[in-house]
């Protein structure tokens, strides 16, 4: 049996309702999204200072540093200190051993001591003889001088008659054998000081050459022992014990921490915009140093050239002398740039656009945009701070 179902005016009525309701929807929609399309929207020239950044790499390095070498050939018998270890002038940094250059040492020292005392008898004999001599001399001169007053006196008894000629004549003789006697005597005492200045100075060569060797030989065996030439910080120090140490090789390096100055290798293409006291931020770790470019190099080195930053005494505790460092240099001048807000709706290079100036006023220009930045568009000609620029939003960016 078929049913045959007839729909009832009531049903009618309400798809038709239905349907006008979905068509208004629709139309309301259509009406919106035209009205979106077609809204005005307004960009404004704002002023933005820019700086010519320089970004550059390079190391943190002390300004004061010692290369610690060896001063005597030995092995490493003891180290002292590790690297990044604090140290002070005169601080033991390792010791050497080198038994055949302290018996050296001891053997010129019983040899030293030898010759000092022998030249110390040798010099009290030869003044025993020399004031034996003097007084002999003077001995001599003391009798001749009596025997001179004597002679004196029997001349003039021989011109009054009261004694011979013969016995002034033996008078007069005894004087002059005395008078050779005391130039002889004066000769010899000349001789012997000459004599003994140059057994003397012979001997205290002899001592002196001896004492010299002596001296370099304890030079070396003091230089065993390695001390710190300056207070800092162990840079380096790469030792194993029993390792054969050679005249000159290097032990450590030591460095002051303060003051520190960074090099900087920059471009050879911009190092004209690099100039003494020029600002530079240095970035060590999470911290940002503020410090000046304090020379330039002459010399270009792989396209490259250095600069040299002098850092400031207070450091952040991340600071590593030989890390390697970001640095951004900047000019002294800034830049004055124009940036239209909303870049992002505005293509770069020239455009037809409405501008209304600060007084109101609408004008049609021929503006020219540049790069976009952080959501501005660069404004290289055509609009003055202020200035603001009627346009249709778009639905994607640039």
């Amino acid at each position: 049996m078929d049913l045959k179902i007839t729909p009832t005016k009531s049903i009618s009525k309400k798809l038709l309702s239905i349907s006008a309701i979905i068509t208004a929807v629709i139309i309301s929609i259509s009406l919106y999204f035209s009205f979106t399309a077609n809204q005005q929207k307004i960009a404004r020239v704002v002023e933005q200072f820019s700086l010519n950044e320089i970004v550059a790499t390079g190391t943190i390095i002390p300004l004061h540093q010692h290369w610690l070498s060896a001063k005597s050939v030995g092995q490493v018998e003891q180290v002292f200190v590790n690297a990044g270890d604090n140290v002070n002038i005169g601080d033991p940094v390792a010791k050497l051993a080198n038994p055949q250059l302290e018996s050296e040492r001891a053997t010129l020292q019983i040899e030293a001591n030898i010759l000092a005392a022998e030249f110390l008898g040798k010099q009290l004999d030869l003044e025993n003889s020399d004031l034996n001599m003097q007084q002999q001399l003077s001995d001599l001169k003391s009798e001749l001088r009596l025997n001179t007053m004597k002679l004196e006196a029997e001349t003039s008894l021989a011109h009054k008659g009261i004694i011979s000629q013969y016995d002034l004549a033996r008078v007069t003789e005894k004087r002059q054998q005395l008078q050779f006697k005391v130039e002889n005597e004066a000769q010899r005492y000349h001789s012997f000081i000459r004599n003994k200045e140059a057994q003397m100075q012979a001997q205290k060569a002899k001592k002196e050459g001896v004492s010299s060797k002596l001296q370099a030989k304890t030079e070396q065996v003091n230089n065993l022992l390695i001390t710190a030439k300056m207070s800092g910080v162990v840079q380096s120090i790469d030792l194993t014990l029993g390792q054969t140490i050679q005249l000159g090789d290097e032990i450590a390096v030591i460095a002051k921490m303060s003051p520190l100055h960074a090099k900087i290798s920059v471009a050879q293409n911009i190092i004209a915009q690099v100039f003494p006291d020029m600002p530079v931020d240095i970035f060590i770790g999470e911290h940002i140093v503020k410090a000046k470019v304090d020379a330039i190099s002459p010399s270009v080195k792989n396209g490259a050239v250095e600069v040299n930053v002098v850092l400031p005494k207070i450091l952040p505790k991340e600071t590593k002398t030989f890390a390697t460092i970001k640095a951004v240099l900047y000019p002294t001048k800034k830049q004055q740039k124009l940036w239209l807000e909303q870049g992002d709706q505005f293509p770069e290079g020239e455009l037809q656009v409405s501008v209304i100036d600060t007084t109101g006023k609408i004008t049609d220009k021929t503006i020219k945009l540049g790069q976009f930045s952080h959501g501005k568009r660069e404004v290289v000609s055509g609009l003055t701070l202020n200035d603001q620029i009627l346009f249709k939003q778009k639905n994607n960016g640039i």
